[in-house]
């Protein structure tokens, strides 16, 4: 089923008909621009599917109940669609051809496509609980932890986590964090990346392993940088339905930028969390790398350009991005969407967005104002899922430090199930502590 609408602009008067596939995404906003005067037409749809009912509401434009119109366009709140075009004397036959829904299942191929859906739903639900999760989070940050359990408890952790004291209430809101995080990962990764990460510390050199939480642990640092971390996840939550299409897009075995974008977003939309993202992750990169150094180089200090921690700290953030591994195991976990120059044509006003074709023009170096490079916005996008990914890894990479601080003080705390599965008797125990799991938590 689709919703049509013919808007007319109010600064140039032409008439563009909007086409919104009615999916699974009960409200979501729209991003459009006029096809003449490339002025945006913003809106929100909202979608009864049990009642089978949907209303659109309009800026910027007027709903008129007829007229030819002079564009087409497409928008639709969990897939990528066409960008606008002139309608000319193309008969409507040529736009039904081109239908997101269609193109999905092309995409994905028929065995994927109800993986897609359930992922989209999921999400969908996510968002819909979103208010009732950030209490939780916000409850964590602001060390509320006794008002906690009765939150969870009204879903599945009661069984999980006895959530009896705050090292436990801190597990259970970890993977809280994570079970939200693990539908903007394709293919269900993130568990496969959740479960490399313990295996990988479970076998760490322990006395590197301790010395390097004691380097971090200053001024609260480790707690401070969770708390972070749930900020931006705070900020990522308010892009989610702008950026809902994309996170589809990344299940698509190609996708045509030229033709292909996103309706839900523009540029303005998203800029800022794609700055901040950057900053946080420059702010902790030092963690994932000196894991690296443990395990590739016996000593969490030493880094492979004869450099210690403190000068690398010292050093740049753009120095930083260029010594981030590509090969080692902590700090390649995630593909690092490295675009140094985008981030900082932002921050110096130096880029143009084109919303009809959905490109953005800009200038990575302000002194050579020369040299011009593009990103397609659905790329641009993408890049800010990419970002949370390696936040949410970086995350977990914390929450294991502040689990290690704890045993160190003699507060031991099994992890979740999961990891027990497979486990042989011989081997080093999930939980971190350094002994065969037949002589820890097997038992």
């Amino acid at each position: 089923m689709n919703a049509n609408y013919i808007v007319k602009c109010r600064i140039c008067n032409n008439l563009t008909r909007i086409r919104i596939p009615i999916g699974y995404v009960s409200n979501f906003p729209i991003r459009i621009h006029c096809g003449k005067c490339k002025s945006i037409i913003s809106g929100n749809m909202t979608v009864d599917n049990e009642n089978i009912t949907y209303h659109a509401d309009f800026e910027s434009v007027d709903l008129v109940s007829d007229g030819k119109p002079d564009y087409f366009a497409e928008a639709s709140g969990d897939l990528p669609c066409n960008k606008v075009e002139e309608c000319s004397s193309k008969d409507w036959m040529h736009y039904g051809c081109k239908m997101p829904g269609m193109n999905a299942i092309l995409q994905v191929g028929l065995k994927n496509r109800d993986k897609l859906v359930n992922n989209i739903m999921s999400l969908e639900k996510e968002l819909q609980k979103w208010n009732d999760t950030k209490t939780v989070f916000s409850l964590f940050k602001n060390s509320k932890n006794e008002f906690i359990p009765k939150l969870l408890n009204e879903e599945v952790y009661n069984q999980e986590y006895l959530m009896n004291d705050d090292i436990e209430i801190h597990r259970a809101v970890h993977y809280r964090f994570l079970e939200l995080m693990h539908y903007i990962f394709v293919n269900k990764q993130l568990r496969n990346y959740i479960m490399s990460i313990n295996k990988e510390i479970s076998i760490i050199d322990m006395e590197q392993y301790n010395q390097l939480l004691l380097f971090l642990d200053k001024e609260n640092f480790l707690e401070k940088s969770y708390n972070e971390i749930l900020d931006m996840l705070f900020a990522f939550m308010g892009i989610l339905p702008n950026i809902l299409p994309a996170i589809s897009a990344m299940q698509y075995r190609t996708l045509n930028y030229m033709e292909q974008g996103i309706s839900t977003c523009s540029f303005e939309d998203i800029k800022t969390f794609y700055i901040d993202a950057y900053e946080k992750i420059l702010s902790y990169i030092h963690i994932p790398m000196c894991l690296d150094n443990i395990k590739y180089r016996n000593d969490y200090n030493e880094f492979d350009d004869e450099q210690n921690l403190e000068n690398f700290l010292k050093e740049s953030k753009g120095n930083k991005l260029k010594k981030i591994s590509e090969t080692e195991f902590f700090s390649s976990l995630i593909k690092f969407p490295i675009d140094n120059k985008l981030r900082n044509a932002i921050g110096h006003n130096q880029y143009d967005f084109n919303g009809i074709t959905q490109i953005i023009t800009y200038k990575p170096n302000e002194k050579k104002q020369e040299i011009i490079e593009n990103k397609y916005l659905m790329k641009m996008a993408i890049e800010c899922i990419q970002l949370m990914q390696y936040m949410v890894i970086i995350q977990d990479l914390i929450f294991q430090l502040i689990r290690r601080k704890n045993y160190n003080k003699g507060m031991k705390t099994r992890v979740n199930s999961i990891f027990y599965k497979n486990i042989g008797v011989n081997e080093k125990c999930p939980c971190g502590s350094g002994k065969k799991y037949k002589k820890c938590c097997r038992y």
